[in-house]
């Protein structure tokens, strides 16, 4: 079983604690692989000392790359200290295995965060052969350590995976490897019901799916790298968790961090057809209680709708066309007794098609380029929304299939 372990800068404060870790790591029993971040605040000090001498931009990430290959050299060198076989995996060894292609110009960050890139992972004609061999090294007893963050480009120069790319290089790298399970190891315990920073009652999710955390991440939670949860392609088991769920000799138990779940989700969802019930007011966003009594009597049918979306003049309902004219009815009773509404209308005969496709902060310009095909094509749009992870068009049924190919050759076009 070939387990990856992905230690971050905020558990490596020091040589100490690096020690500490390379200690336990050492003792644990199978197929071991490190992917290590630069020591603690190392790659914010590398950047503020390279922009005191006038560094040119194009040579940042050749610099700052040191800090991550330095702490993967210290960490192989505190490996062998105790004993142990290891292969330090650094960008200049033959088998290094991560190369990339980058689309658009990718500006290093200069604050500790997870920088969104747009990237391919290009795949040289010794790959396979590269990869059996570290897997046969593995499997000899090796552990094998390299550095996070650290790419090179298709000309075999040094590159990076951006700000936080450190977790990327362990999905990948346990993707290629095809490995049993990635620990990313933080400085919290785990996912929890709300921020531990901000509430005092909160307590530590188990297991969540992978589609929950891209939406929990997508919605500005720092844990885990956004891309971790895109390139990952394999259904392996990946965790959450802190230095001291791991034990001497022990693999860290199933109980503890937060285990990550992998779900399926369609990248391009269809709905049946829909009804849109509109209602139209003021400052309908100010007054959630009054807006939730309008809205009862969906509740009291026991209808779910397929999403509701609220503005300051408007609240958009939609829900099953079979459902639509009966509810229709209900809630204008109540809304014409309401201060709220001025006045409500129904669209019938529309359909949602959901595209899944996270970040989507980073495709705008590919967003705008399928919205000017639509348009081209006499494709009315009647709706369009857009989340951290999603994009929802709604549109007249008889143009949903047109609408529906042109997404998947897009869609195609940006993967």
């Amino acid at each position: 079983m070939l387990r990856i372990f992905k230690l971050g800068g905020s558990v490596l404060p020091d040589t100490e604690k690096l020690r500490e870790m390379a200690r336990l790591i050492y003792s644990l029993d199978g197929e071991k692989m490190v992917v290590i971040s630069a020591i603690g605040d190392t790659t914010a000090r590398m950047i503020r000392e390279y922009e005191k001498v006038g560094g040119r931009e194009e040579g940042l990430e050749e610099y700052v790359v040191i800090g991550e290959i330095q702490a993967a050299k210290l960490f192989s060198a505190a490996l062998k200290g105790l004993g142990a076989s290891v292969l330090c995996l650094t960008p200049e060894h033959r088998l290094w295995p991560l190369y990339i292609t980058k689309k658009g110009k990718a500006v290093l960050k200069r604050e500790k965060t997870n920088q969104a890139l747009v990237f391919q992972l290009f795949k040289d004609s010794r790959q396979k052969e590269k990869l059996k061999s570290i897997q046969k090294l593995l499997k000899k007893g090796k552990i094998v350590v390299m550095p996070g963050f650290v790419a090179k480009d298709v000309r075999g120069h040094l590159t990076t995976l951006g700000r936080g790319g450190s977790d990327i290089s362990a999905a990948l790298i346990g993707d290629l490897l095809n490995a049993d399970e990635i620990f990313f190891i933080k400085d919290v315990e785990g996912v929890y019901t709300g921020d531990p920073k901000l509430l005092s009652t909160r307590r530590k999710i188990s297991i969540i799916s992978t589609s929950q955390l891209e939406r929990l991440i997508g919605g500005g939670t720092s844990l885990l790298h956004p891309d971790v949860l895109s390139v990952t392609t394999s259904r392996r088991s990946m965790h959450l968790i802190s230095p001291q769920h791991l034990s001497p000799g022990q693999p860290p138990p199933a109980e503890t961090g937060t285990m990550i779940h992998p779900s399926r989700r369609e990248p391009i969802e269809v709905t049946p057809l829909l009804t849109q019930i509109l209602l139209v007011g003021r400052r309908l966003s100010e007054h959630a209680r009054e807006l939730a009594e309008i809205l009862q009597p969906l509740e009291e049918q026991k209808i779910s709708p397929i999403s509701v979306h609220t503005e300051a003049d408007f609240c958009s309902i939609y829900i099953r066309d079979e459902q639509a004219s009966e509810v229709y009815v209900e809630v204008g009773k109540v809304a014409y007794q309401s201060w709220l509404i001025t006045s409500t209308t129904m669209k019938k005969g529309l359909r949602g098609i959901r595209v899944h496709h996270p970040p989507m902060s980073r495709y705008a310009e590919h967003i705008v380029s399928l919205l000017r095909r639509m348009l081209r094509q006499g494709i009315h749009i009647w709706e369009l929304r857009l989340g951290a992870t999603d994009m929802d068009i709604y549109l007249e049924d008889e143009q949903a299939e047109k609408a529906k190919q042109l997404v998947i050759r897009w869609k195609n076009e940006i993967a």
